[in-house]
């Protein structure tokens, strides 16, 4: 009888060893089917994810664009008015240098004038008191 419990033993053993292989197989391909799901499922996640970022990155692009615009513009009007002002205070300096100029040269005609009306006075005066010496030592 201990032959024929062996040789049963034995048969259960491989029995229980084929029974635990076939587990161990279920359970090796329920596990790669889960992982191949979760590997699916995080990959679509990564995808979705890395387009929601490339997408986010070109509207603040766009967004920074368009900011980067309005504040150009903004100086370009400052940039402008600034400059029309300087223009215009040009000629106003300008006019009033001229103007400056103008009554500066008017002040110095009148007075070369009357040095001219002063020294033309002293000449006659000295001419008329020469005469007068002259007429004086010759009589």
């Amino acid at each position: 009888m201990s032959t024929i419990s062996g040789v049963r033993a034995q048969a259960m053993q491989e029995r229980e060893e084929k029974r635990h292989d076939k587990e161990i197989k279920e359970i090796k391909q329920e596990n790669y089917s889960q992982l191949n799901k979760v590997k699916k499922s995080s990959e679509t996640q990564m995808e979705q994810m890395s387009t929601k970022y490339e997408s986010d990155i070109t509207l603040l692009e766009a967004k920074h664009q368009k900011d980067l615009q309005k504040i150009r513009d903004q100086f370009n009007g400052r940039a402008k008015e600034e400059e029309k002002r300087l223009e215009l205070e040009l000629k106003e300096l300008k006019e009033a240098h001229k103007l400056k100029v103008a009554e500066l040269r008017e002040s110095n005609e009148n007075q070369i004038q009357e040095m001219e009306k002063s020294q033309n006075d002293i000449i006659r005066n000295m001419s008329e008191k020469f005469r007068k010496e002259k007429i004086r030592y010759e009589s």
